[in-house]
């Protein structure tokens, strides 16, 4: 009885923190959200860790390009790790073995959000990013790229 009950104590531990569904990708927002058609429903995804630059930004349509190419209309699967203010699912999003968030880091078409990327994959994303901005990847070859963050708080004023 008490193996049991423990049994289902740590099921639902793991279960409550972290769980993956697949799901067809129906529409890019932009670089960094997705939706995921889920269960008959549209599900938003807010890609976990990183931050593509926003549409009027250099390089977000070729972000939101990129990631169009890797998902669009394919069946991925997303690791959720939270909901965001907005409702949307924050995950990890994976297609054919690869994971589009670290894809966007390494082909330079995003930030590591280091507000939020606490996880351990957080550690050798910075690395991907440390990598392409040596190489002037993508928008790291711009002399002084304005991070997405930035560049909201700067638009709402």
């Amino acid at each position: 009885m008490k193996r049991t009950i423990l049994i289902i104590l740590i099921s639902f531990l793991f279960t409550s923190y972290s769980y993956a569904f697949q799901g067809k990708v129906i529409h890019i927002s932009d670089g960094d959200t997705i939706t995921v058609l889920h269960e008959n429903k549209k599900e938003k995804i807010r890609l976990y860790g990183i931050d593509t630059p926003e549409m009027k930004q250099s390089f977000g349509k070729e972000a939101k390009k990129f990631t169009e190419g890797m998902v669009y209309e394919k069946t991925v699967s997303v690791e959720t790790i939270t909901k965001d203010r907005y409702g949307r699912t924050v995950g990890i999003v994976n297609v054919n073995e690869k994971c589009l968030n670290s894809d966007l880091i390494s082909s330079g078409y995003a930030w590591i959000y280091n507000r939020y990327c606490k996880k351990d994959m957080c550690d050798k994303w910075r690395l991907f990013e440390k990598e392409a901005r040596r190489l002037k990847t993508g928008l790291w070859s711009q002399d002084d790229p304005v991070e997405p963050w930035a560049y909201r708080k700067k638009s709402v004023k």
